[in-house]
């Protein structure tokens, strides 16, 4: 595997990475009529929570404007080879390329995380929350190829 590996550079990886993003993108634009309301991670299976009507773009959440004080969670997830991380994104909101939560899994690392947390009394993600970084990554096709290709991921919510 390293010699087939030893000559492609990391930018050509890279590269080929946002490709495949790229292009899943327009298939799930072709496909959305056909795709369930909640967005699920990839092998969540117990995420069930979704909307009863399509909200329009005007009534999702806005960003908040800079220089307020925002709500910002840390948060650093480990899972195993395979394991979904287990957060349900807002269909609308993931079309527009902002991700939303929409459901947490209870049985998977983001669900794990939350339950400690909240045995703490610390503030959890909440339904709305966006996820506005993953591994200091910021741009939304950026962020789906770190949550798919990593295996330990710091999603970072840092304000600014």
């Amino acid at each position: 595997m390293e010699l087939l590996w030893s000559g492609v550079s990391l930018d050509v990886l890279l590269l080929v990475l946002a490709l495949a993003a790229f292009v899943a993108g327009l298939v799930a634009i072709f496909r959305e009529d056909a795709a369930p309301e909640v967005v699920e991670d990839a092998k969540s299976e117990s995420v069930s929570q979704s909307e009863s009507t399509p909200k329009a773009r005007e009534d999702l959440p806005e960003p908040e404007p800079e220089g307020e004080e925002e709500r910002c969670l840390e948060a650093t997830l480990e899972r195993l080879p395979g394991e979904a991380w287990g957060l349900a994104w807002n269909k609308v909101a993931y079309a527009q390329q902002r991700l939303l939560v929409a459901a947490v899994d209870p049985n998977s690392p983001a669900g794990r995380w939350q339950q400690e947390r909240k045995a703490q009394g610390l503030p959890t993600l909440e339904l709305g929350d966006e996820l506005i970084s993953a591994n200091d990554v910021t741009q939304h096709s950026s962020m789906q190829i770190t949550l798919v290709a990593t295996w330990q991921a710091a999603n970072d919510n840092t304000c600014g």
